[in-house]
């Protein structure tokens, strides 16, 4: 169990305690820990992800596996506060709100690694903030309230399909509708730019990955079995996804 306290004599940092039968609390880094507004933190893999003195950091529980991820603001301390929100993952990675010398504050994702972490987009340039606030992940996509104008919250949302990386960018154009549907051997669909279509099973494997030229295309989906599908199309300006139904 790892938790945020304050000892009275180091202040604020990290624990760690067994839960198997009596065990001995541990202050595992003096890192101050932000706990105010329901702060917490989110699993990825084996390590547990947090926001501490406005930076991205990660443990597994123990003082040499906790560490700052990555900088998204370069030189001693952060800039985020105490009601920033926790962490979120999607798609295999985590998505956060951060502050860099390039955007303000804005979106960011990582895969865990400095290297894998980034400004997703400057989705409000100049000198104003996309300021994301409530992430929540539904279905494939990732929600957030967000300011693209300066005094204009609205809803915005990312794909993040499983097992797939995320559209950085690309705006979601809405629903795909492609026919027959169902369908026995295959569909169509109309593409009206280069494009990528990707096919996923119901468990987020992908199956099929078909690079697609302008124009009315046929899908050919005999040498797979019956069931529902996932369709994904993806260009350099839009990115619509759909259902398929094949008949056995």
């Amino acid at each position: 169990m790892l938790f945020a306290a304050n000892d009275g004599v180091e202040g604020i940092g990290l624990y760690a305690a067994g839960l198997a039968g009596p065990s001995t609390v541990v202050r595992v880094h003096d890192v101050d820990v932000l706990v105010a507004n329901g702060q917490r933190g989110v699993v990825l893999g084996d390590a547990l992800y947090f926001v501490a003195q406005g930076e991205l950091w990660r443990t597994d529980g123990t003082s040499a596996g906790t560490f700052q991820v990555a900088d998204s603001w370069p030189g001693p301390g952060g800039v985020l506060g105490p009601n920033d929100p926790a962490p979120v993952v999607a798609g295999g990675v985590l998505y956060y709100r951060a502050w860099g010398p390039i955007g303000g504050k804005e979106l960011w994702r990582s895969d865990g690694t400095a290297e894998g972490t980034y400004l997703v987009q400057d989705r409000a340039p100049g000198i104003n903030h996309f300021d994301p606030s409530y992430l929540t992940v539904m279905g494939d996509f990732l929600y957030m309230r967000g300011e693209s104008m300066p005094a204009k919250q609205e809803l915005h949302r990312i794909q993040v399909l499983p097992g797939t990386s995320i559209v950085e960018g690309v705006p979601i154009a809405g629903s795909l509708e492609v026919w027959p549907n169902p369908c026995r051997d295959g569909f169509w669909v109309e593409v009206p730019e280069v494009s990528v279509l990707e096919l996923f099973t119901s468990d987020a494997r992908s199956i099929l990955r078909s690079r697609l030229m302008p124009g009315l295309q046929h899908i050919d989906l005999h040498r797979l079995a019956g069931g529902s599908y996932v369709v994904r199309i993806a260009s350099a300006t839009r990115v619509r996804t759909g259902h398929v139904v094949l008949d056995p």
